[in-house]
């Protein structure tokens, strides 16, 4: 699948869109005019020489689909929910077809590993963590329900996934577990900004030993801790793990774009998102990523299941952002088993082979 990567630039950055922007993620606006948003920002980005280029691409790729990858420059224009662009024929972030992703611009000497190849089981771990001095997340039920039938139960059934989980998660603990390799790594707790020596730095919370929330940062620890590691995905359920901006409104790196420097994928929030959206997106995300969907692919039916019933998300189905920093959202693929195509390479020669010496006997 091709890919377009249309250009950002401070110009086309009205003040309409900033702040309609804002109020898509404070969530103050109902979906009809988070469709109006959509529909500018794709008029923004899609100016008419790249609108035509754009549909000229489409209609050569017909069945094949068109990625589109967004490097945003300057760096403030992140901030924005690119997720929510409308063309005439939809949301673009919900169509396979057009899947939307993010680059951050990594500094020269990352080199990122190209999609792995893994004889199943594909190694899933799940780390919940619910300080008690945060709003409850019943981690035990949303693990249980990823297990369960309906998600993931069957494929661990038949050992193409290991799901294995950490809940109350300290950071020690992560450490230890990290210890193992594992494919996709997924994060249910909560985000926000940390205060360190004066400065705020994007998090996650786990527990500490007594229950109470403890800052997590994505530099120098998890980017550090995942160096050199088979993983591929790292998803980040947790509210605002993807803004640039802190609660002043000064502008950050995001934990996603943090962890970047070392994951090839990384998915997180760019605001706040219900209990109830942010599960549903995990399970379906993790049944697609499952069935060896390409992961920029997988996360445009996620969030397509979750503009239909029950959900009808609104505002939430656009809060998960991508970063995919390879050309091929095929981040996993199976290793083909040699001895299992060697062997029925090998039965019809010997039935043949049976046939005949049956012939002469006669």
């Amino acid at each position: 699948m091709p890919i377009v990567t249309p250009g950002l630039r401070p110009s086309y950055g009205t003040s309409w869109i900033l702040w309609r922007g804002k109020n898509i993620t404070g969530g103050e606006l109902p979906a009809e005019a988070i469709q109006r948003v959509g529909r500018r920002l794709f008029e923004v980005l899609f100016g008419s020489d790249i609108a035509v280029a754009f549909g000229a691409a489409r209609a050569m790729q017909k069945d094949k689909g068109l990625r589109l990858r967004l490097e945003i420059v300057p760096p403030g224009l992140s901030a924005l929910p690119w997720e929510t662009m409308h063309d005439a024929n939809g949301w673009l972030s919900t169509r396979g077809d057009t899947p939307l992703v993010r680059r951050f611009p990594a500094s020269a000497d990352v080199l990122y590993p190209s999609s792995l190849q893994i004889s199943p089981p594909l190694r899933i771990l799940f780390v919940g963590a619910s300080p008690a001095n945060n709003t409850p997340i019943d981690i035990e039920a949303i693990a249980a329900r990823l297990a369960g039938e309906e998600v993931l139960g069957k494929l661990i059934a038949r050992k193409v996934v290991s799901f294995e989980t950490l809940l109350h998660s300290t950071t020690d603990a992560l450490l230890d577990k990290l210890a193992e390799d594992f494919h996709a790594i997924v994060f249910v707790c909560h985000g926000g900004f940390d205060e360190t020596d004066g400065l705020q730095r994007p998090v996650i919370f786990l527990e500490d030993e007594d229950g109470d929330r403890s800052p997590l940062p994505a530099k120098g620890h998890l980017t550090d801790w995942l160096r050199e590691k088979p993983t591929r995905l790292v998803l980040v359920a947790a509210c605002n793990t993807a803004a640039n901006t802190d609660e002043t409104g000064v502008l950050l790196r995001s934990f996603a774009q943090e962890l970047c420097e070392t994951v090839p994928a990384v998915i997180a929030m760019q605001y706040s998102v219900s209990d109830l959206v942010a599960p549903a997106f995990v399970e379906q995300y993790l049944h697609l990523l499952a069935a060896f969907r390409p992961a920029d692919v997988a996360i445009a039916e996620a969030r397509q299941s979750l503009i239909l019933p029950p959900y009808q998300a609104g505002r939430d189905v656009f809060a998960p952002v991508m970063y995919l920093q390879t050309d091929d959202g095929a981040l996993f693929r199976k290793a083909r088993n040699w001895t299992r195509i060697a062997l029925l390479a090998i039965l019809p020669l010997f039935l043949v082979l049976t046939g005949v010496t049956a012939g002469i006997l006669r």
